[in-house]
This record gives structure tokens, sequence and C-alpha cells, in this order.
């Protein structure tokens, strides 16, 4: 694209062969999250096809969204992405700063939930899920798998704990 090579830090997925990728990558991820899932209830090709429905609309949804912002968004200072990993980092080694942290993000999921509804209203369409289900599915999408978060568990611990929640109907804990 238009942007210097030296600057591109997110992959260009606007190429038939990157949306190809993420097809199978997801696909394959769909395939194994439903053979896990075996190991409490048999396997079903109806849960294989619900799963690999929501993990490639995530999928594809957030390459279509990295495609169209990819220009500006490498176009900004790779400090800007820097930054926002030594917050997190610095939100886990600092209790005093992870409070303050966790509650801007409180508010930050507040928001984005009160968007959630209010896009549904608009558009007339009824939440299949609870707007905060929702909004905790997409945070925890978001999350780095890498940090841990505040409470000590990994986010894709958290991630598996909402989506049998989404899939199974179970409840959730706490």
């Amino acid at each position: 694209m238009s942007e210097p090579q030296n600057n591109v830090f997110l992959p260009d997925l606007c190429t038939t062969r990157a949306v190809l990728v993420v097809v199978v990558a997801s696909e394959l991820m769909a395939i194994v999250i439903s053979l896990v899932a075996g190991y409490f209830e048999p396997f079903g090709f109806e849960r294989l096809a619900l799963t690999s429905l929501f993990i490639q609309w995530i999928a594809l949804t957030s390459a279509a969204l990295v495609c169209q912002l990819r220009g500006r968004l490498n176009r900004l200072p790779q400090a800007w992405a820097a930054l926002a990993l030594e917050l997190q980092l610095y939100a886990f080694r600092n209790p005093e700063f992870r409070a303050q942290y966790k509650a801007a993000e409180a508010r930050v999921t507040a928001q984005f939930r009160v968007l959630i509804e209010g896009l549904a209203a608009q558009f007339g369409q009824p939440l299949r899920l609870p707007a905060d289900v929702i909004t905790e599915t997409l945070l925890i999408l978001w999350h780095t798998a890498v940090l841990r978060s505040g409470d000590g568990t990994q986010p894709e611990e958290s991630y598996v704990k909402v989506f049998r929640q989404i899939m199974f109907g179970e409840p959730s804990a706490g």
C-alpha cells in the first residue's frame, strides 16, 4: 500500500491470501474448541457449526476492521502501541494504578454496553445475548493473550468461560 515499509506494524489483511489464512486459522480454532468441549459433552456437528460461525464472525469482522483502518493506524507513531502495552504492564505491576486502570476500564465497558444497547434499539433488533455478555466478550478479545488481567486469570481463560456461557448456556461463576 502507500505506507512506508519501515513504519508498518499491522499486517495487510486486504489480500485474498491473508483472508484465506484468517479463515483457515479460525476454522482450525473452532474445530479444536469443539473437540475440547467434547470432553464435557459428546461431540456434535451442531456445536461445531455454531462455534465456527461465532469464531469466523469475529475473525472476519476483525480482519475487515484492520484492513480498513490499517492506513490510518500505521500513520500513528508506534509509540502509541508501546504506550498502550506499557500501561497494561504497569497496571499489572502496581496495585494502586491497577485500581485506577480497572475503574477507567469499567467506565469504558459501561459506555460500550450503552452503545451496543443503543445500536440494537436504533435498528430495532433485539439482542440475543445480554449487552454485558457481548461487551465482556468483545473486550476479552481485545485484550492481549500474553498479559494477565488484574485478577490473576489469563484472558483466554475468561474467554473460554464466556464462550461456554454463550454457546452452551452455562451459568457464569460470580
